[in-house]
């Protein structure tokens, strides 16, 4: 039998002497002409050796030898396949499975198929003989998985590290921070205008005194690492925006402190606590998560307008949305260099600069701490100079591939000042000169006015209301523990963020792990396996809703 497509080599499929399938690509074997059922078997024995992975993606998988072989020795197992040819995919009709003809992209597959939860116990199988016949393909699956797993490796790192404190920083910010202003106050100003959105990179001292020049055409909205080196060159941002929730971002927060008539601030109720200490009033940003819903429903304001925005891995990719709800104007950004120069990741000043330069003597000097961390943070010495390759830690390679697929859609009204070496396909990079046509070309100055606060009622009653709610969901957890314990079923695989179990919402911010442990186990142990670590799960969540009594402390 012979299959063929215009765009990809003639398949053809014949039989060995027992009778098997086994297909080529031209003149390249995908199976073995003998024995094709006992070389995936080999294979897959030879590359999953003592463990029990709980989700199995097989990369390249032909005529189903490796998914049948991965089925029999792991019936539980979750397994998503990739096909490089259509045919193969209609031979096998699996549910969950991509090929070049399913209507959508493999970046669009893979992100709907695999959340952070599956990573426990996830284990990647290639099929080396089609990524040899279709070499092309298996490097843009290869792309997409890499990007895919690094964001989501980083999405349950940061939850497991920050679920517990992204709800403490909203009790506390919801109990503190005295006053808002609605989105709409703040479109009246950038409406129709070019917004330049300042990161911190290093080349973003290139593009102060450009920024300086042209400062009337522009409306700066600044993340907030970069306003140190903003204020230090007497550029005064029009808004800055925050998303993270560690303790040293309060530090970029102390730095708008320093700014003449304060600068107003858009941030997630989530992030670092410390606004309440500003001039400015804050833009509530809201990333529709439960405890969100919760908080805002169980203390409601009136001055609390929250403008829905998803939720991303970095500042960058929240501030292109947040730019696109204030103008419909061009959007560049400035200082996005995501990589190193030399040895500075960041530019100069910075809130951090201190921290370097603390206690820092003559055999341990500022300059040594610096090349010590960029070393370590890339697992290479720095780049010369003008060199095509980037030092890019692992962080900003996910951060990247965040911000190009969030350009996709805007061709034409993204653009990047000065880029660095690091490419972004999708946001074209400008110099000096085209970026000053581009301010004067709109037509519109910058106006600048103070926005209207809006108070917020915060207070002993609204401590009240809080607590209560912390109470419902101490019950909520502990009745579940009660009914596990008792035998009760449990819908585990369900239990995830946007799921719609509440239970699923409550255990991934306050125990991320633990919730990835129980689908791990089911996939790999049964039912058995997962109810032990959804006990552990749960109680290590009322221990973490008790902790959070100290988010009311102001």
């Amino acid at each position: 039998m012979s299959l063929s497509r215009k765009s990809t080599p003639e398949l053809s499929i014949a039989r060995t002497p027992r009778g098997e399938e086994y297909a080529k690509v031209g003149a390249l074997y995908l199976h073995s002409a003998y024995e094709p059922a006992r070389e995936a078997e080999r294979f897959l024995s030879s590359e999953v050796s003592s463990e029990t992975p709980s989700t199995v993606i097989v990369v390249g998988e032909a005529l189903g030898y490796l998914t049948r072989a991965v089925a029999s020795r792991f019936p539980l197992a979750r397994i998503v396949v990739i096909y490089f040819h259509d045919a193969f995919h209609r031979g096998a009709q699996r549910p969950d499975s991509w090929h070049p003809g399913a209507g959508c992209g493999i970046e669009e597959f893979l992100d709907r198929s695999l959340d952070e939860l599956d990573l426990r116990g996830l284990k990647v199988l290639r099929w080396a003989p089609s990524a040899r016949a279709f070499p092309e393909l298996s490097g843009r699956v290869d792309v997409a998985l890499a990007q895919l797993l690094r964001e989501r490796g980083g999405s349950l790192a940061t939850a497991s590290a920050f679920g517990a404190r992204w709800i403490a920083n909203a009790l506390a910010n919801r109990l503190s921070i005295p006053s808002y202003c609605p989105l709409g106050a703040l479109r009246r100003l950038a409406a129709g205008r070019p917004i330049v959105i300042a990161a911190s990179g290093p080349s973003l001292l290139l593009a102060t005194a450009l920024l300086r020049e042209n400062r009337e055409g522009a409306w700066i909205l600044a993340l907030a690492s970069s306003v140190p080196a903003l204020l230090a060159a007497d550029i005064v941002p029009d808004l800055v925006v925050t998303t993270d929730p560690g303790f040293w971002a309060s530090s970029h927060l102390a730095e708008l402190r320093r700014a003449p008539g304060g600068i107003p601030l858009a941030m997630p109720l989530s992030a670092a606590r410390g606004a309440w200490g500003l001039k400015a009033p804050v833009l509530a940003l809201r990333h529709e998560t439960f405890f969100e819903s919760d908080i805002l429903s169980a203390a409601p304001d009136r001055a609390i307008v929250a403008y829905p925005l998803p939720q991303t891995g970095t500042v960058a990719a929240t501030a292109i949305d947040l730019a696109l709800a204030l103008s419909d104007g061009p959007l560049v950004f400035a200082g996005l260099d995501l990589a190193y120069e030399d040895i500075l990741d960041h530019a100069r000043p910075h809130a951090f600069d201190p921290l370097w330069r603390d206690r820092t003597g003559r055999l341990d000097p500022e300059y040594g701490r610096l090349f010590c961390r960029a070393v370590e943070g890339s697992n290479r010495l720095p780049s010369r100079p003008g060199s095509e390759r980037p030092r890019q830690p692992f962080a900003l390679r996910t951060y990247a591939g965040w911000i190009e697929r969030r350009a996709r859609s805007l061709a034409g009204r993204l653009y990047r000042l000065n880029p660095s070496a690091v490419d972004l396909p999708g946001i074209p990079g400008i110099e000096g000169a085209e970026l000053g046509r581009l301010l004067r070309g709109s037509g519109l100055r910058r106006v600048a006015e103070p926005l209207r606060a809006e108070p917020a009622s915060i207070g002993r009653e609204t401590e009240r209301k809080l607590d209560a709610l912390l109470g419902s969901w101490r019950r909520e957890l502990a009745a579940e523990r009660d009914a596990v314990a008792r035998g009760a079923p449990r819908p585990y695989l369900d239990l995830a963020p946007g799921s719609g179990s509440r239970l699923g919402e409550l255990l991934y911010y306050l125990d991320t792990r633990g919730l990835a442990e129980t689908r791990g186990r089911l996939r790999s142990e049964g039912i058995d396996g997962a109810r032990e670590a959804y006990l552990r799960a749960l109680a290590r969540s009322e221990e973490a809703v008790e902790r959070l009594s100290g988010a009311f402390s102001r």
